[in-house]
């Protein structure tokens, strides 16, 4: 029994990444041949095994060839298998490395050449040597083919296939050399992502954000530096097809960015995990800001739909542009359905799960309740306009004030004159609600302890059956 002790605790940390793990190493075997002849060396592995205790890892063979010749190091029929991980690997560098590895600056015009295939690398056996690998199960077969000077390195091909996802990417690598000024020029090719697989990389997906189990088709091309780059990227799925290019410059104080995206049939609750039934949209965003703090963030945006569907309400346009600023969004938004226009303007604060909305203005015209409702008994013709402001995290803490003033309409074509409408509702006070509707027509007060939820829901019962009892007159 011989003992070994190994890792990179003490080796400079390449990038942001934390250092691996120490580990200690028993039982080696090791069958094969050296030789040395002036400035050349090989090594022939035949075979060569261990086994790590802590962490719990067995390398069950290790084969190839290693030679070093004057002005060519290489690696050839290289096999590295465990419990679990199959890898072959042949690779060269024209330089002799007997001596050790130079500085980086000095392997920039080497010709490098890589050739790595693996049937199967289990990401639990390799986050317990790299610690910035959080995945614990799953697996991935790796083909990369690459080629060229160390300073300039061609990526024929790097693919990826896991269980749920295959990526392939082609590129080249610039400035390896130099890591701070690495350079990057990658094309995606059409691949398919499933985004519970990107953990490999991403500690969590946030289920509540995202859907981690749908499968994504991705292509596009990423150029730059790693925090400075211009992204293209076409998305499609069960959700629709979104394309667009993002510019993102992360090494400037505070972070800058822009972006333009195009939609085609996307239904954004497929892809963000949330529900919302018949919706297709078409158009086209476009933003641009600062910093992703909500805190400072300066952001301008302008949004165009046209003929989309939103949870079954088709509308032939919608146009909305404004900015954030200091976690306050300021925006106007118009929409057109057949003969229905309508226009917004507000200024909504979001601190932490309160939405505050001040003195929002808005106007309808020849709104037809049917088409919004999905319920013919609601035929209309409303024209109106108001102000609302409201505070709330849950319809629990709702403080509502609203101002409507009716113009002539028509309801189930009976004619509606012009009237002023006012609501109020309190809950400041969480033993005492207080809920106020105020019209020529009527006044209604409530004042005491009463649930909104049921209150509504039996609103909602009586009012359609109010409307179908009249239904017939």
């Amino acid at each position: 029994d011989s003992q070994l002790v190994g890792g990179l605790a003490g080796a400079p940390v390449p990038l942001s990444f934390p250092a691996s793990y120490r580990f200690t190493i028993g039982d080696i075997w090791f069958e094969g041949a050296l030789s040395l002849k002036g400035r050349n060396a090989e090594l022939n592995i035949n075979r060569m095994k261990w086994f790590s205790r802590d962490p719990d890892f067995e390398l069950q063979q290790l084969a190839g060839t290693i030679s070093v010749e004057p002005s060519l190091t290489s690696v050839k029929d290289l096999v590295i298998q465990s419990r679990n991980s199959y890898v072959e690997l042949d690779a060269s560098i024209s330089r002799s490395l007997l001596e050790g590895m130079p500085p980086l600056p000095g392997l920039r015009d080497d010709s490098v050449s890589l050739r790595l295939t693996s049937r199967n690398v289990d990401y639990g056996e390799l986050s317990r040597f790299l610690t910035y690998i959080p995945r614990g199960r799953g697996a991935a077969a790796i083909r990369c083919d690459a080629d060229g000077p160390f300073g300039n390195l061609r990526v024929s091909r790097l693919n990826v296939v896991t269980s749920r996802s295959s990526v392939e990417v082609r590129g080249t690598v610039s400035r390896l050399h130099t890591p701070e000024n690495l350079h990057l020029d990658a094309w995606i090719e059409p691949s398919r992502v499933t985004l519970s697989d990107l953990d490999l990389f991403i500690r969590e997906i946030p289920e509540d954000v995202l859907s981690p189990d749908l499968p994504i088709g991705v292509k596009g091309h990423f150029v730059g530096l790693p925090l400075d780059f211009t992204t293209d990227l076409e998305l499609d799925g069960d959700f629709g097809r979104v394309s667009g290019r993002n510019n993102l410059h992360l090494n400037t104080t505070p972070p800058a960015y822009s972006g333009s995206y195009e939609m085609d049939g996307f239904n954004p609750g497929l892809l963000f995990g949330k529900e919302f039934p018949r919706t297709l949209l078409n158009g086209r965003m476009e933003l641009q800001g600062e910093d992703f703090d909500p805190e400072r963030m300066k952001t301008n945006f302008f949004l165009i739909l046209d003929s989309s569907r939103f949870r079954g309400y088709d509308f032939d346009a919608l146009q909305a542009n404004g900015s954030m600023s200091s976690g306050t969004i300021d925006a106007e938004v118009h929409g057109s359905s057949g003969r229905t226009e309508a226009d917004a303007s507000f200024s909504a604060r979001l601190a932490g799960d309160t939405l505050s909305v001040h003195n929002a203005d808005f106007s309808v015209a020849s709104l037809d309740l049917s088409m919004l409702l999905q319920d013919s008994l609601y035929r209309s013709d409303i024209t109106a306009r108001g102000r609302v402001s409201f505070t709330a995290s849950s319809v629990d803490d709702l403080n509502a004030r609203a101002a409507l003033a009716l113009l002539p309409s028509r309801f189930r074509g009976h004619a509606m004159e012009a009237d002023s409408i006012s609501f109020v509702l309190d809950q400041d006070d969480p033993r005492r609600t207080l809920l106020r509707l105020t019209s020529s027509m009527a006044e209604v007060e409530l004042d005491g302890a009463f649930d909104l939820d049921l209150l509504a829901e039996m609103a909602e019962s009586r009012f359609a059956g109010l409307v179908r009892a009249v239904g017939g007159y």
